[in-house]
């Protein structure tokens, strides 16, 4: 729950379309992480949870970055949410 916790604090924190943007493919990446290592131990339930969390974060990013389109250089989230959309495609 501490990760959480402060995860949820950092968001206070967090200003700017691009920023919110940037948090949820971090998050989303983080999410990712850990359901794969998740799924290696066994955890297969617990795994699928955290992809959910992840696929949920990954849309929150997505739907920030259409703000941003046109707007700001946003290659570098373009390439995060690339990345991100090919990792979760294992679970």
């Amino acid at each position: 729950y501490v990760k959480t916790f402060r995860e949820f604090m950092q968001s206070k924190f967090t200003f700017g379309i691009e920023e919110e943007a940037y948090r949820y493919f971090n998050l989303a990446d983080k999410r990712i992480t850990e359901a794969g290592y998740l799924q290696s131990g066994g955890a297969v339930a617990l795994a699928k949870k955290q992809a959910e969390l992840a696929k949920i974060y990954q849309e929150k990013g997505s739907e920030y970055l259409k703000e941003l389109k046109d707007k700001v250089d946003i290659n570098y989230l373009l390439q995060m949410e690339s990345e991100n959309a090919k990792k979760l495609q294992a679970f």
